[in-house]
């Protein structure tokens, strides 16, 4: 989507007059210049703020539509609008999350804008609200990406402020382990998702099928996003490539998330790949959100043309288990 020049326009001449800070670096147990396709010490991002408020839930869940489109495409790709490229969503209305590059000589690079957009996730987040902000992607000391999050003019023009989530409310809440306690005879849940759209070494389904079982504790829902946002950074240069095992252990927000998938065992009529990964979970928070549920869960992901078939497991989990912080047990095999 290309918006209006006298949008652009204005929303850089505002930021002109801000003044910056740099975002701390992000994901403080784990070593990122030691980790491909992360930001390293040569990137930093800086970001200025601007009233008002935006709605925080439409700002994570447009934060990772832009992920998931990115991570889709070759990681070494620029962004080909001519001004800018922009995401906002219907059912998450009052936001626009726009990048574009910060030359006009040069496009805006995939890699650049996904790590610019992953540091805008961890900031609203740690700040548990979203503003009007505008960051800039640097690398090596030269500027190379804008960022913005902007209001939609045209949704808050018939949108009863009010009503904007300025915090995690009661939408976004986590459940206390009493209340999860509680809710054990509702464990169960599924949705379905669109498959990678760029999967051309198999033939498979027009969508995928996750059933999901939730168990034990309470997750914070400012984790999952996090933790979601990390895994579509770490998967996005291989999206093409079949998934044989994957896990993190990752500090998020508040505090470390284990997750593990892996491929079942088997011929499969269709075999996943980190691409699917990364749309399943785009979908997970949306649905999440729609639950009401943020705890650890079990995920099963079947071929809804073959049914009873399961192509992959994977698990959210609190703490680091039997792993070892950041990114590990990781092998994405080409089968």
């Amino acid at each position: 989507m290309q918006l209006p020049h006298w949008l652009i326009l204005t929303a850089l001449h505002a930021s002109l007059c801000f003044s910056f800070a740099v975002i701390p670096r992000t994901s403080p147990t784990t070593n990122l210049s030691a980790i491909p396709d992360l930001p390293d010490h040569r990137f930093d991002v800086r970001y200025s703020y601007l009233e008002p408020p935006l709605n925080i839930i439409s700002c994570q869940m447009i934060i990772l539509t832009a992920m998931r489109e990115l991570s889709l495409m070759d990681i070494n790709d620029e962004i080909s609008e001519p001004a800018a490229k922009a995401w906002k969503d219907a059912s998450y209305p009052g936001v626009i999350v726009m990048v574009s590059a910060a030359h006009r000589s040069a496009g805006a690079s995939v890699r650049f804008a996904m790590w610019t957009l992953y540091n805008g996730m961890r900031d609203t987040l740690t700040r548990n609200q979203c503003r009007r902000t505008f960051y800039i992607g640097i690398w090596e000391g030269r500027e190379v990406v804008n960022v913005y999050f902007l209001p939609d003019l045209s949704a808050l023009a018939t949108q009863n402020q009010t009503e904007v989530a300025l915090h995690h409310d009661e939408q976004l809440s986590s459940p206390d382990n009493a209340t999860v306690a509680r809710s054990l005879e509702d464990t169960k849940s599924n949705f379905s998702f669109s498959p990678h759209l760029l999967n051309t070494k198999v033939v498979g389904s027009d969508e995928l099928h996750a059933d999901i079982t939730y168990r034990g504790q309470a997750i914070d829902s400012r984790d999952i996003f996090m933790t979601v946002t990390w895994i579509m950074l770490r998967l996005a240069p291989v999206n093409k490539q079949a998934v044989g095992v994957f896990g993190t252990s990752e500090k998020a927000i508040t505090t470390e998330v284990r997750t593990i998938f892996n491929r079942a065992a088997g011929v499969l009529p269709y075999i996943m790949t980190s691409g699917d990964l990364i749309s399943l979970l785009a979908f997970l928070p949306g649905h999440l959100l729609q639950e009401k549920k943020w705890q650890e869960m079990d995920i099963v992901i079947s071929d809804n043309e073959h049914a009873a078939v399961v192509i992959a497991r994977g698990i959210f989990r609190l703490g680091s288990g039997l792993l070892e912080k950041g990114i590990v047990d990781v092998s994405v095999e080409t089968f």
